[in-house]
């Protein structure tokens, strides 16, 4: 594919004329080329052994640690990246605009579309309990994403620039079946960070609060 259209990302299943994938047919081009000719000239479904949209046969549920897996999602966008916690508690990140979308309770994500879709659709949370933030709006200079980092229990912790000061932004289960927020920034550089809140939760600043650390548990009604 890349002779046709350099820097695809689709692989070359043949280079120098050779098989990538010895254990088909032996490994002889000929063959398996010839193979995948017969099947589209036959034209009869899906080959024999391609992934289906089985009930949950690709649900992802998350059991003794958070699973992190980007996708397209409807209300977050091209670079959604989903958290999802063995509490039951799971997050939508939008990573260009660097700020919560969506948070939900239940089932976490079916990733069929996102792993076997040519053109993935925009996805959505599994659960049925949605809350959204609104849309991004920034007072403080345009956000810059960062990336995030996953510690020992695999919690991310995103990371993005306001104006050029870092800010460190980490969500976990809380322990009344919330939602707890954390974000940390350097006081002297940024002397607030007004965040928003997810519509229709219950929101409470804790006492961690502090100059250049913003605390926050949100729960269902």
């Amino acid at each position: 594919p890349a002779a046709y259209r350099p820097g695809t990302l689709m692989p070359s299943f043949w280079p120098e004329g050779k098989a990538a994938n010895r254990e088909i047919l032996g490994g002889d081009t000929d063959r398996q080329i010839a193979s995948i000719l017969a099947f589209a000239r036959d034209g009869k479904g899906l080959p024999e052994g391609f992934p289906t949209t089985a009930a949950r046969e690709f649900e992802l549920i998350p059991r003794s640690r958070p699973i992190v897996q980007r996708t397209f999602m409807a209300e977050v966008g091209t670079h959604a990246i989903l958290v999802g916690f063995p509490a039951g508690i799971h997050l939508a990140y939008d990573g260009r605009d660097c700020r919560p979308a969506l948070v939900w309770k239940g089932r976490f994500f079916d990733a069929y579309g996102t792993w076997f879709s040519r053109f993935a659709p925009f996805e959505k949370p599994l659960g049925e309990t949605v809350a959204a933030w609104p849309g991004p709006a920034e007072a403080n200079g345009a956000r810059q994403f960062e990336g995030y980092r996953l510690d020992a229990g695999g919690v991310p912790t995103f990371l993005f620039s306001v104006g050029g000061v870092p800010v460190a932004e980490r969500f976990e289960p809380s322990e009344n079946g919330g939602l707890r927020r954390s974000l940390t920034w350097n006081p002297e550089a940024l002397r607030s960070l007004p965040p928003s809140h997810p519509t229709g939760l219950t929101v409470r600043e804790t006492t961690a609060s502090a100059p250049g650390k913003s605390e926050f548990i949100y729960t269902w009604p």
